[in-house]
């Protein structure tokens, strides 16, 4: 009885089985498949794409060969101002400041005023009794010449005198009056303040910048040429790059440097070199190399520490591929694709020791000899984990 039944179950189960030939024949073919299912890291993961996918992603391959890999130097760098962006505000004359806008940090624009000074008046002998005698002796023009109106008045009313004598005689007496009361505001001033005079200077920014350093306030004294304040141009900045006094005859001087800040993920930019004067530090025996920094952006300061990577004359010999043909996943790790068979690309893992003048120098994971993909790399990578489809 079990043998009747099963019959019939089998006879189902082998038409359920069976391919439809129209279905397989309307189902296109998988422009690209991967198989990675069950291999191994050492068995990476293979792209096979159709002639088509492989025409319309450009595909393009290179093969790696050795070359000479430039040699590479790290050294520790600063951020300096150059020479001649420092400029050092003095007092034009001796006197006492006023209205000063000292902050330090605070942004100057060139021929902003900065402060104003009331000078010192020379010191003369006995100046309040000069100041006295001066008063005393404007006192009495003005008497005389209030004598000669009252006299020119007088005749005028008898008729022995003229209008213009009487207008003579009044412009003469208050002239007389001016002079004694600048005489009494001279006296007044003396005994207020003997040495400062009624005038004031406006000192004024030489050039646009920061300022760095502030010796003086407002209210303060100061003698003639004596420094102010300090103001620092930005605008030029160089970094200096401390360099081993043994490794200097293997450093390329007339190649650029490499800088970024020393933390991960720093951006990375090229500066030319400059000529600077010879300085050098024997206590560390390092000597000094000047690169030009544009600080238009403020992203730079003086006195930062930044990373310097210089070529050398030292060469090793390395297996290059061209830098497009490295792709990194979001670890950091960096792969290329090798072309193993028509339209098939298998995924390598390798180390990157530089990259320079657009060719990677690879340390470990790839032979002289395999085609690596360039062009079509990053596609790869997107169909190989989804990002592509």
């Amino acid at each position: 009885m079990k043998r009747v039944l099963c019959i019939p179950a089998l006879l189902i189960l082998h038409g359920c089985g069976q391919d439809n030939p129209k279905a397989a024949a309307a189902k296109p073919p998988a422009a690209a498949r991967v198989s990675n299912s069950g291999i191994q890291e050492k068995d990476l993961a293979t792209v096979r794409l159709t002639a088509r996918a492989a025409e319309r992603l450009g595909i393009s391959t290179v093969q790696a060969s050795l070359g000479k890999m430039p040699g590479e130097r790290v050294y520790p760098g600063e951020v300096v101002l150059p020479p001649g962006q420092v400029y050092v505000v003095t007092a034009p004359a001796g006197g006492t400041i006023l209205s000063a806008s000292f902050e330090i940090g605070r942004a100057v624009r060139k021929g902003e005023t900065l402060f104003t000074l009331r000078p010192f008046l020379a010191p003369e002998r006995n100046l309040q009794g000069q100041a006295k005698a001066d008063l005393d002796a404007a006192k009495a023009r003005l008497d005389a010449a209030q004598i000669r109106l009252r006299r020119a008045q007088k005749m005028l009313e008898d008729g022995a005198g003229s209008r213009r004598a009487v207008d003579d005689a009044n412009g003469e007496m208050l002239a007389s009056k001016a002079a004694v009361d600048a005489a009494q505001g001279k006296l007044d001033a003396i005994l207020k303040a003997a040495l400062d005079a009624d005038v004031s200077i406006a000192v004024r920014a030489p050039a646009d910048g920061f300022l760095r350093q502030v010796t003086a306030q407002s209210g303060q004294s100061v003698t003639g040429g004596a420094a102010v304040c300090e103001i620092a141009d930005w605008s030029r900045l160089w970094v200096k790059a401390l360099v081993f006094s043994g490794e200097l005859a293997s450093v390329r001087r007339d190649a650029g440097a490499r800088v970024r800040r020393p933390a991960s993920g720093a951006v990375e930019i090229t500066l030319p070199p400059v000529a600077a004067p010879p300085t050098a530090d024997p206590n560390a025996a390092t000597v000094d190399l000047y690169y030009a920094l544009d600080s238009g952006s403020g992203a730079f300061r003086p006195g930062e520490r930044l990373e310097v990577r210089l070529e050398s004359e030292n060469t090793r010999t390395r297996v290059q591929v061209p830098s497009e043909a490295i792709v990194y996943d979001i670890h950091g790790g960096a792969w290329v694709y090798e072309e193993v068979g028509p339209q098939a690309y298998a995924r390598r893992r390798v180390e990157v020791e530089r990259i320079a003048g657009g060719r990677a120098y690879i340390a470990r994971g790839l032979q002289t000899g395999a085609r690596i993909v360039t062009t079509g790399a990053a596609e790869l990578f997107g169909t190989e984990f989804g990002a592509g489809k």
